[in-house]
C-alpha cells in the first residue's frame, strides 16, 4: 500500500539554527499519527512543511508517493487541508452577525 505522507530525515533550520533533526516517518491511509512535544520544539514547524508555508532545509516530504517538491502548489492543495490555530484576519462583523 502505498503511503499518504512520508517525512524522510527531515531537518528545519531558522538563521542556521536546527529546529527539527532528522524527523521520519510514515503514514498510511486509516492510519492517526500523534506529534507531541514542549512548547517550541517544532510540532507547527513539522506540520507547515506538510502545507508548504515552510521548505525543508534537509530531508524531503512526500505526498501519495511524490515529493512536495515536484508537486504543484495547487495539486498539494487539493490533497491537504489546514484549519491553522491563529489567523490574521481582522474582518467587520461580529460572529453573532
Amino acid at each position: 500500500m502505498e503511503p499518504l505522507l512520508t517525512y524522510r530525515s527531515v531537518e528545519v533550520s531558522f538563521n542556521g539554527r536546527a529546529v527539527t533533526h532528522d524527523v521520519s516517518f510514515t503514514l498510511h491511509a486509516g492510519e492517526i499519527l500523534g506529534i507531541v512535544g514542549e512548547s517550541g520544539s517544532g510540532k507547527s514547524t513539522l506540520l507547515k512543511c506538510i502545507y508548504r508555508v515552510l521548505q525543508p532545509s534537509a530531508g524531503a516530504v512526500y505526498l501519495d508517493g511524490r515529493s512536495l517538491e515536484a508537486c504543484s502548489f495547487r495539486e498539494s492543495a487539493k490533497r491537504v487541508a489546514v484549519l491553522a490555530q491563529h489567523n490574521f484576519y481582522n474582518f467587520d462583523f461580529t460572529v453573532q452577525d
